[in-house]
């Protein structure tokens, strides 16, 4: 946002200072306001030049100064009104759609533990058969191994006569 001083915006719109200033006067009693440094001196914004640009242009176009003055007090009061309403608005919107997406995460939330839950099961499942299977398998290896064994030992054993 570009800050203006007196000067800058009486050359930029052709007016003496002291119209400027006159003009600023007139804005201030109806209402408006501009934004002032430590001593107290005016600086202007890009909205402001724009207000004294449709002052300048409505008295050209055979509007009173003080009808001009009031139309600009007027539309830079709706302005920030409406600003104020707008905000107001997205505030209210914005916090009804936190409200939903929090609600929408803490459903995601329960169905993310239900699955969980239910792989942790599975897995408690599939551990179980694991478990059971190696034990068979030990099972297994150690009659074959026994069985080797009793044949080994048939085979090499003397036959006493």
């Amino acid at each position: 946002m570009n800050v203006y001083s007196v000067k800058d915006v009486s050359t930029h719109l052709n007016l003496k200072p002291a119209t400027l200033r006159k003009y600023c006067g007139m804005l201030e009693k109806g209402g408006y306001s501009f934004d002032r440094n430590s001593q107290g001196h005016r600086f202007f914004r890009d909205k402001d030049v724009i207000a004294i640009r449709t002052i300048i242009q409505a008295k050209h176009n055979g509007i009173t100064l003080e009808e001009a003055i009031d139309g600009v007090v007027y539309q830079a009061q709706y302005k920030t009104e409406t600003n104020e309403t707008n905000l107001t608005e997205q505030r209210n919107s914005t916090e009804t759609d936190s409200k939903e997406s929090i609600e929408e995460l803490k459903l995601l939330i329960l169905k993310q533990n239900e699955l969980i839950l239910s792989l942790n099961n599975r897995l408690d499942s599939i551990e179980e058969r694991y478990t059971e299977n190696q034990q068979h398998l030990i099972e297994v290896i150690n009659k074959e191994s026994y069985q080797k064994k009793s044949l080994i030992s048939r085979l090499f054993t003397k036959k006493k006569t």
